[in-house]
Formats: structure tokens, C-alpha cells, sequence
């Protein structure tokens, strides 16, 4: 309990902070607040503020919550409800919390949904999915969110919202500055709801079809794109595979060789190069000395793993090639071929739901036909 209550204080920490930044906030040219910044009149909201009084919580009756001896209330749930009056801060992180009691400083909420019905002495805070505030508030009000309805009845503070759906009660009336952003904003609102259920049951306009069509379309687009800079990506690989090929092609020769007719030791060397690897990054990690070649080897290890896929694509153009008589085929239509064979067949298998699991094996297996097609020469080269 008491580390989901300190996870809480960390998560609305770091809301409490984005909503405080220079972005949301109206700051004080010469660097000094007084009491009058917040409050015209300390005792608009609470004329018998000092004189209140407060039952002290029990952290027993909410789960997962810490209460301090200041009298603030911390707490991380999916559905609660705070009743009783806080002498100091509520800070929430859920999914939905409803505020009936008094709150005599700031409330702090990062979460999907929450409703105040409670007087505020001090901020609102919140940055989540919707806000339904019926209290009146002191201080400012900030937030962030998909819907954000305000039905207080006075604002002393600063109103600053951002949002998908704005409404602004035309009852409410607020002492300082005003500043919305939001895609369908009503400032003079007559038909906010005024608690969590109501909201679920209206048709709000930043729900509506042509909002969800745009999101779709949004969606498809970027789906588009990153099909492109896929594709893109996989041209560049196959123009960087043929520059390799070109400055090493007796190297190349000699592991193509070695792929073709001992394919099963090549794949034996490759994932035995990769056991052996794993076990030495393992070592140079938790040793002194060692941590120096860590960086060296791990880059070795990723030039290796692409140096290998490249040659394994390589071949199979060529062994294609091959099968249709077109031996002397350039090397850079081989690359491309065997790129396009291999990658278009591992994109279509993989939209295949019983198939989709063996397209990392596939790839897998290939990268280590490469790698340790170079491994194996390599190691004999050294016994000779």
C-alpha cells in the first residue's frame, strides 16, 4: 500500500509540474506572490474557515491511501469517493475519484475521470480523460484533459484549460483571467453535466462521428507513413549491403561459399557466437576492467548481426537468380532481390495469426546463416 501511495505522490508530482509550467501559468513579473494574488478576499469562500470543523481521516477507510499528519490524503485507486472534508491537499491517481467533502488547500488529480462537488480553498489541479467541477474555488483552476466542465459558481483565481471539449457553466463567475484551448469550447454552457454518470450518457461533441472519422483518417495516414519510411529504410539498407559487398567481394565470396555448402554449420556458429557473446557482455558488465569493452564489443556484436542478414538476403536473391538461369545478374538486382524476397515474405507471413510466430524465428535463423558463415571462416582461417 505504501508504495503504490508514494508511486501516487510521484505520478501527480510529475502532472502538478507540467500544469505549473510557464505553458499553463500566468507568472508574477516581479517574483513575489502575496495573499491577494491568490485570493481578492481570503474569506469569500469560507467565512468561517478557522472555525470549521474537520473530522480527522482514516487512511482504513480508502484503499491504498496515505493520510499525513497535516491532514492532506494521498491516494491511488480505480473508483473512489472522498466525503468527508480535507484540512489539506488531496492528491489522486486513477482511474475515477468523486470529491464531496470540503477541501481546505489544493486537490491534485491525474487520472481518467473526476467529479467535485466540494468547495476548493486552493488550486485545482488535473490532468486526465474529464473533469466535472461543481465547487467553488479560491485559487486557480488548471487543467488538462478530453472533456472539462466548470459549474462553480465563483473562480477567485485563474482559469486556464486545454482541452477536447470545453464547457464553462454560464452561472459561473470568475474573478481572474480566463484562457481555454480546446477543440469545441461553450462559455456560456447551459447544459454541462454535473456528475460522472451524466456525462456518460451525452452525445459530447468531441466524441461525435466526424471527430472519430478524423482520428481514423489520422490513424490511416500515419499507418501510410510509416509503411513508406519502412520501405524507404529497407532501399537504404540494400544500397548500404551493396557498398559492403563492393569493398570486400573477396571476403564475400569466400562466406557466400561457406553458406552454400555448409549451411548447417553456419547456423551452428552463429548461434553459438551468440550464446558465447551474451555470456561475455554479461561478464564485462558487472566487472570493472571490463566495463571499457563492453561499448566495443556490443557495436561488433550489431555489425556482425547485419553483416550477417545482409549476406543471408545476398544468397537468397542469388540462389533465385540462379534457378532461372540469371547467373550473371549485377550484385546490387541480386541484394534487392533477395531483400524484396525476404522481407515482403516475413511482412506477409507476419499478417498471417498462425503463422505471425515464426517470422523472428525465420529472421533469426538467417541473420546466424550469415554471421556464422563469417565466424566459420574466420576460425579456421586461425587454425590454419
Amino acid at each position: 500500500m505504501k508504495y503504490k501511495s508514494l508511486l501516487t505522490i510521484v505520478l501527480v508530482s510529475v502532472f502538478t509540474i507540467a500544469l505549473s509550467s510557464p505553458v499553463l501559468a500566468i507568472v508574477d513579473t516581479n517574483g513575489t506572490s502575496t495573499e491577494s494574488d491568490m485570493v481578492e478576499d481570503p474569506e469569500l469562500l469560507y467565512p468561517t474557515t478557522s472555525t470549521m470543523q474537520i473530522t480527522p481521516l482514516d487512511a482504513s477507510d480508502y484503499d491504498n491511501a496515505t493520510v499525513t499528519d497535516s491532514g492532506s490524503i494521498y491516494l491511488a485507486g480505480n473508483e473512489e469517493v472522498i466525503n468527508s472534508d480535507i484540512s489539506n491537499d488531496v492528491v489522486f491517481a486513477g482511474s475515477q475519484v468523486v470529491i464531496n467533502g470540503d477541501v481546505l488547500d489544493n486537490i491534485i488529480v491525474a487520472g481518467g475521470a473526476v467529479e467535485i462537488n466540494g468547495n476548493v480553498n486552493g488550486d485545482v489541479l488535473f490532468a486526465g480523460g474529464m473533469l466535472i467541477l461543481n465547487g467553488n474555488v479560491s485559487g486557480d483552476v488548471r487543467a488538462f484533459g478530453g472533456s472539462l466542465f466548470i459549474n462553480s459558481e465563483t473562480v477567485v483565481g485563474d482559469v486556464l484549460v486545454s482541452g477536447g471539449q470545453i464547457g464553462i457553466s454560464s452561472r459561473t463567475t470568475i474573478l481572474g483571467d480566463l484562457s481555454t484551448n480546446g477543440f469545441n469550447t461553450e462559455l456560456n454552457a447551459t447544459n454541462n453535466p454535473t456528475t460522472l454518470g451524466a456525462a456518460e450518457n451525452m452525445d459530447l461533441p468531441f466524441n461525435n462521428d466526424s471527430v472519430k472519422s478524423m482520428v481514423s483518417g489520422l490513424i490511416a495516414g500515419l499507418s501510410v507513413f510509416a509503411l513508406i519510411l519502412s520501405f524507404l529504410m529497407l532501399i537504404g539498407s540494400v544500397f548500404a549491403g551493396y557498398v559492403f559487398i563492393r569493398i570486400f567481394p573477396v571476403f564475400t565470396e569466400k562466406t557466400l561459399e561457406t553458406m552454400k555448402k555448409k549451411p548447417g554449420e553456419s547456423v551452428g556458429y552463429g548461434c553459438l557466437t551468440m550464446v558465447v557473446g551474451i555470456i561475455l557482455i554479461l561478464v564485462l558488465f558487472v566487472s570493472v576492467i571490463g566495463i571499457r569493452l563492453l561499448f566495443l564489443l556490443m557495436v561488433l556484436g550489431v555489425l556482425a548481426l547485419m553483416v550477417g542478414g545482409i549476406y543471408a538476403r545476398y544468397m537468397i536473391g542469388r540462389m533465385l537468380l540462379e534457378r532461372f538461369d540469371k547467373k550473371n545478374t549485377g550484385r546490387f538486382i541480386v541484394l534487392l532481390v533477395g531483400t524484396l524476397v525476404v522481407d515482403l515474405g516475413l511482412f506477409i507471413l507476419g499478417l498471417i495469426p498462425i503463422l505471425a510466430i515464426f517470422t523472428g524465428t525465420i529472421s533469426f535463423f538467417l541473420t546466424m546463416w550469415g554471421m556464422g558463415a563469417i565466424i566459420y571462416n574466420k576460425y579456421n582461417s586461425m587454425k590454419s
